[in-house]
């Protein structure tokens, strides 16, 4: 299996048992019915058996984030800030990359985060766009900052894509592994990374758009390529990419 394939399979494990059967240890002694989800690579072995790189990857799911209970939404974000601050490892200058279309709103995730996040000195925030936008990869705009700046992490935020509506706007997945930009939708884009960047770095990524073949396996070509979202996309987007924008900004 290539790496441009691993990737794009970073982000597709179920939030449930069936992450057991990946190597996760899946915890569930939560409230909310969350569960949170890791995986531990620290080998070539590790790494070839499970068919994914070395590195850290969790996957923290909140099936009842966007319902009206308000203790949800802070109870979520007090993990999710211990998730981040354990993987950032106490870096200070940090770059936020948040990827993905504006103009697309199930796409903005990415670019909203930094334009929620309020910056301090020690941040930078970018938002690179998509290939079919400006012609250039995130990876080359990311890279081409990071020789100016020299930051000693870069956090990466973007949209994915799911094939379980449980997953759908609920679970927040950090890895510091990778990503590759559009992997969902098998877009030719280079890989942003630690080994790409040659600095640490940290994805974010929330699935916004559930794949109709995920909701049912007998669909034709045609319907099977349907890309579905939250009917109030853009209330959700929001309400993710706020979380985010401020956990980061109280973290650093």
């Amino acid at each position: 299996m290539s790496i441009i394939d691993i990737m794009q399979r970073l982000y597709d494990e179920e939030p449930s048992d069936d992450l057991v059967a990946n190597g996760f240890v899946v915890d569930k002694n939560f409230n909310y019915d969350i569960s949170l989800a890791t995986l531990s690579i620290k080998n070539d072995k590790q790494s070839k058996k499970l068919n994914k790189e070395i590195g850290e990857y969790r996957i923290l799911n909140s099936p009842l984030f966007n319902t009206d209970n308000d203790k949800i939404l802070p109870y979520t974000k007090k993990i999710f800030k211990n998730i981040l601050k354990d993987l950032a490892k106490s870096k200070s200058k940090v770059l936020i990359a948040g990827l993905g279309n504006e103009k697309i709103q199930a796409d903005a995730f990415g670019s909203l985060c930094v334009d929620l996040l309020q910056l301090k000195k020690n941040m930078y925030a970018i938002k690179p766009d998509v290939f079919q936008n400006t012609n250039i990869m995130a990876c080359d705009i990311i890279d081409g900052v990071c020789k100016v700046l020299k930051p000693e992490l870069v956090i990466v935020i973007d949209s994915l894509g799911t094939y379980n509506i449980k997953r759908l706007a609920c679970s927040f997945q950090i890895s510091n592994v990778g990503i590759l930009p559009g992997g969902a939708l098998h877009n030719k884009n280079k890989i942003i990374s630690q080994k790409t960047l040659g600095i640490p770095c940290l994805v974010i990524g929330v699935p916004l758009m559930v794949f109709s073949k995920g909701l049912d396996k007998s669909l034709n070509d045609f319907y099977g390529n349907l890309i579905l979202t939250p009917k109030d996309v853009g209330d959700v987007v929001k309400k993710c990419a706020l979380m985010v924008a401020e956990t980061i900004y109280e973290l650093f």
